[in-house]
C-alpha cells in the first residue's frame, strides 16, 4: 500500500490517486512487489529542515528525503520499503520555476523518492544517468513533462 499523509490545508490542491499511480508506477519498473508499501509524507520547509539536519547534516530545507527501512510486518507480512518525505512549499516553489504544475512535481519528487528506497542514488554520473533514465521513463509512462530533473553531481 501507498501511504499519504498530507494536511487539509493541502489536500484539494493534491490528487492522491495520481500520486500513488506514481509510485507504483515506480515499484513496478524497478521490479518491487506490488504489495510493497510506502509511507509519504507531504510537509513544510520547516519540518523537513529539521529531518535534514538531523539525517544529513544539512541545515536547510530540501525539496525530498528518502529514508530506507526494508522489513516485513511479522503480524500481516506486508513488506515496508521505507518513508519519503516531500515539502509542500519547496516543491510548490520548484513548480513555479519549472513553469510546471504542483501535482506534477510532486509526482516527480515521489517517483525520485521510490527510485532512492530501491537503491537508486546520484552519487557520481554513471549512477546519476541510470537514476535520471529510469526517473525520466517512469514520468513519460505517467504522461509526466519533468524529465531530466535530477541535479548535477
Amino acid at each position: 500500500m501507498i501511504y499519504i499523509s498530507v494536511s487539509n490545508k493541502a489536500r484539494k490542491q493534491i490528487d492522491n490517486s495520481r500520486l500513488e499511480q506514481a509510485a507504483r508506477l515506480a515499484l513496478k519498473s524497478v521490479k518491487q512487489p506490488e504489495t510493497a508499501s510506502i509511507v509519504v509524507k507531504l510537509t513544510t520547509d520547516k519540518q523537513i529542515q529539521k529531518l535534514n539536519a538531523k539525517y544529513r547534516g544539512v541545515d536547510k530545507p530540501t525539496d525530498v528525503l528518502s529514508f530506507e527501512n526494508q522489513y516485513i510486518d511479522p503480524e500481516n507480512g506486508e513488506m515496508f520499503l521505507g518513508d519519503i518525505i516531500i515539502s509542500l512549499e519547496t516543491a510548490s516553489a520548484q513548480a513555479v520555476s519549472h513553469g510546471s504544475s504542483l501535482q506534477h512535481e510532486l509526482e516527480m519528487l515521489l517517483v525520485h523518492g521510490v527510485l532512492h528506497l530501491t537503491g537508486y542514488d546520484h552519487a557520481n554520473r554513471q549512477h546519476r544517468d541510470r537514476m535520471s533514465k529510469t526517473q525520466d521513463a517512469i514520468l513519460t509512462a505517467l504522461g509526466n513533462p519533468l524529465i531530466n530533473s535530477i541535479a548535477e553531481v
